[in-house]
């Protein structure tokens, strides 16, 4: 199957049978393997320039969502653009973050359970490392501290819940350790 070019794969992961990808010229498409089908994504805004984009799943409704942020170091903000996938009125929202933080620039996404988790840190003097949640149904985000100060490791879904898996202490001598998400809404 021939694909659009200069695509770029990193972390793509599927999201109940869609993958989202960007282009070069930062582009970004979502990818349908069944229906062999690509879809370019509307930009969210005329100064929304250099974004990142995570894709979600909301099983209840059955719809896939696509979380649009301003990209880079300390580009922070309060708001992101969320746009439902295959809906008849296709146009971005505006929706409130409720903490002022930024995704770091190499961060991924999971999807597990109708949740989009990934890493940011807090737009604060703290620089705290940080995973945010955004419920793909009702469009809220959460805020879920780490119990380390920093993110050299990966997230992962571990027994349908959302794990971070450290495996870059030198502290540990080399070991490894598997944090997993007891309660999403206590957040331990």
């Amino acid at each position: 199957m021939k694909y659009p070019k200069d695509c770029s794969f990193p972390f793509a992961e599927s999201v109940h049978g869609l993958i989202c990808f960007r282009t070069s010229v930062n582009r970004h498409i979502t990818w349908n393997p069944s229906m062999r089908q690509f879809v370019k994504l509307t930009k969210p805004g005329k100064r929304w320039k250099d974004i990142k984009v995570f894709l979600g799943y909301d099983p209840i409704e059955g719809k896939h969502k696509v979380v649009c942020m301003r990209r880079g170091y300390k580009v922070s903000g309060e708001y992101c653009r969320v746009l439902t996938l295959g809906s008849a009125q296709q146009s971005w929202r505006t929706v409130k973050t409720n903490h002022k933080h930024f995704a770091y620039i190499g961060c991924y996404a999971r999807c597990i359970n109708g949740v989009l988790y990934y890493a940011a840190l807090l737009d604060d003097d703290s620089d705290a490392s940080i995973i945010m949640s955004f419920d793909v149904r009702t469009e809220k985000f959460d805020m879920i501290k780490l119990p380390l100060n920093d993110f050299w490791g990966m997230m992962i879904s571990y027994e349908g819940r959302l794990s971070y898996l450290d495996y870059y202490n030198p502290m540990d001598n080399g070991g490894i350790k598997l944090w997993i998400l007891e309660d999403k809404e206590k957040h331990i």
